[in-house]
């Protein structure tokens, strides 16, 4: 008979604990105590599934097939293609993906989400621009992703940013990210010629909201906001029927990457992996705010005693990068970054990073091969309003929460500011930078240990610096620093 693991030794039943919430503080308390991180993980003997999986699972399923049809029909435009061939690439990006994500959470409990950047949608219309190929933009990023996680950039960046910075990049993404959601659900009305049905939508998902708060259940605030908009649109006259049949994607990487089919450009030249260098470069940037702030989110979510649950973000980055190559060499024009839409639900509800994700990624697939499910997660009171409640409202919460001292609101309020100004990147360098060459004062002795444990006090000075360079150059390269032509 095989040996215990340490959780099957610690685990409890539900019906041992005084309520629910002691159960899910326990579960997370003796998830991979082991610390394996890669290996084989099996139900029950290192982990267990919930129904409180289904909430993240689903609010991954709507957000990240959101966010793939941004950014394929960023491409599909740009090369003038029909809209068919968008959701041909959106089922093939959706099944993939999902097959994916159950395989590498087999593998590893801490990979914090693979899922679809969406900080690059606006990007895409440039990269076209630029003479980019879809093929050459995701083996040139994963090949990036794949090259910071094995120098343990991840975890060296992790050390270097404060909490205050982190913060900031949370106020500016939630903010902005509500701000969009917003604008977009009030066009969406207007264009209807229903205006008053905006009204109507924000009221009662702000009452639900509000309520779920009070009775600490904000973890159905996706479900029972987007369900309710919904009823309301229909039920004054919003357009809505099923058009998408069900369906299996082309999965042959002959028919996607030909002259005469799929995205009919044929293989990428070496001009074509110059072209998406600078593009690249600013996804993987992306990439340590975006698992910077999620760890913060788990980290305020999860009780003590939970470290060892929390997202690895080099493991992280080296499944990204693995994903990145493998769905584009398939034909997928997907960019990838770490899943925020899954990460911060499950924080918000106290569960593991694993057993979700794998629920996400058969939702994936079911979504990818139904087609119908497709058709729901596009309409619009479902999109705007799951977005809004389930990740940008908490990104902002979270980030204010974030703000315990006065350096901390000096720091957010350097990197918010920046961002604002410029783009959130730069805000993020430039404020991490200040801060530990001590511009907004000496850096807590706290920090500075925790530091020294990575890298030398010179070491920290160094990079900082050059992460700051680095990226004002790339910016600069792309023609986003505003005012200033393209380098």
């Amino acid at each position: 008979m095989a040996e215990q693991s340490m959780y099957e030794k610690l685990h409890r039943p539900a019906k041992e604990f005084k309520s629910r919430s002691d159960y899910l503080d326990h579960e997370l308390q003796i998830t991979n105590l082991e610390d394996k991180r890669w290996g084989f993980y099996k139900p029950k003997r290192d982990f267990r599934f919930a129904w409180e999986d289904l909430i993240p699972a689903v609010a991954a399923t709507i957000g990240s097939s959101v966010l793939s049809f941004g950014i394929i029909g960023g491409y599909v435009s740009g090369f003038g293609l029909p809209t068919q061939l968008l959701l041909e690439n959106v089922r093939l990006e959706l099944v993939l993906v999902g097959f994916i994500i159950i395989a590498f959470m087999f593998l590893n409990p801490r990979l914090g989400g693979i899922g679809h950047h969406g900080w690059m949608i606006p990007l895409v219309p440039a990269i076209v621009a630029a003479g980019g190929h879809p093929l050459a933009m995701g083996l040139m990023m994963g090949g990036l992703g794949l090259l910071l996680s094995f120098i343990k950039g991840g975890a060296v960046l992790q050390a270097l940013t404060p909490n205050g910075v982190i913060a900031g990049l949370l106020i500016l993404f939630g903010v902005d990210g509500m701000l969009s959601q917003i604008r977009a659900l009030n066009t969406w009305t207007v264009q209807l010629g229903i205006d008053y049905l905006f009204l109507a939508m924000a009221l009662v998902s702000l009452i639900i909201f509000a309520l779920l708060a009070k009775l600490q259940a904000r973890w159905a605030a996706i479900p029972a906001c987007t369900a309710a908009c919904s009823i309301i649109a229909l039920a004054m006259g919003a357009p809505f029927r099923f058009v998408t049949s069900p369906g299996i994607p082309n999965f042959n990487p002959f028919y996607w990457w030909g002259t005469n089919s799929g995205w009919m450009l044929g293989l990428p030249t070496l001009e074509n992996f110059i072209a998406v260098i600078p593009f690249a470069i600013i996804g993987v940037v992306m990439w340590p705010p975006d698992a910077l702030g999620l760890i913060a989110f788990q980290r305020a979510g999860y009780p003590a005693g939970t470290e060892k649950a929390v997202l690895h973000i080099d493991d992280t980055f080296k499944a990204l990068g693995i994903r990145q190559i493998i769905v584009a060499l398939f034909g997928d024009a997907i960019l990838t970054d770490p899943m925020g839409t899954y990460v911060i639900p499950a924080s918000i509800i106290k569960r593991p990073l694993v057993a979700g994700q794998i629920l996400a990624g058969i939702l994936f697939v079911i979504s990818g091969l139904s087609g119908y499910l497709l058709d729901i997660y596009n309409f619009p009171p479902v999109v705007r309003i799951g977005l809004m409640f389930g990740v940008f409202v908490p990104l902002f919460e979270i980030g204010m929460r974030l703000l315990k001292t006065t350096r901390d609101a000096q720091g957010a309020a350097m990197c918010l500011a920046t961002g604002l100004f410029i783009n959130p990147v730069i805000g993020w360098a430039l404020a991490m930078g200040m801060e530990n060459f001590g511009f907004l004062g000496p850096v807590e002795p706290e920090r500075l240990e925790k530091m020294r444990q990575v890298m030398s006090r010179r070491t920290q000075l160094v990079i900082s610096a050059v992460v700051l360079v680095i990226v004002f150059v790339i910016m600069g390269w792309v023609g986003l620093l505003p005012g200033v032509p393209k380098f």
